[in-house]
């Protein structure tokens, strides 16, 4: 075997969780999943006719965002909103603190015209 095929497999399992965290984040976005709601790693894995590792991966990534929160052995689940889990109110946790850090009342110094 070739030095590459572990470099190959790492990307594309990289690529499947990336996949998996799209397709969650989307679940989401479009109120399919809703706050509180428990994801189903099983089913979402039957979906996307995946194996359980890059859905492990995937759901990992949105905690991250903070899209997911992930319970030892209990599962993951949907936060409540508010102002703790920014990734449900803005779209992405990043996002949404750069957002909040970049916002500014009109009469404030510094401010664009």
């Amino acid at each position: 075997m070739s030095e590459d095929s572990g470099a190959g497999r790492a990307v594309s399992a990289r690529q499947l969780s990336d996949e998996v965290a799209s397709y969650v984040r989307e679940l989401i976005m479009s109120g399919r999943l809703r706050s509180g709601d428990f994801i189903r790693q099983e089913r979402i894995a039957e979906e996307l006719e995946l194996s359980a590792t890059p859905v492990r991966e995937g759901l990992l990534s949105l905690k991250g965002e903070g899209f997911v929160l992930l319970k030892p052995r209990r599962g993951s689940s949907l936060p409540p909103v508010g102002s703790r889990y920014p990734g449900l109110v803005y779209g992405s946790g990043f996002a949404g603190r750069r957002t909040c850090r970049s916002c500014r009342r009109p009469d404030e110094p510094g401010r664009p015209a």
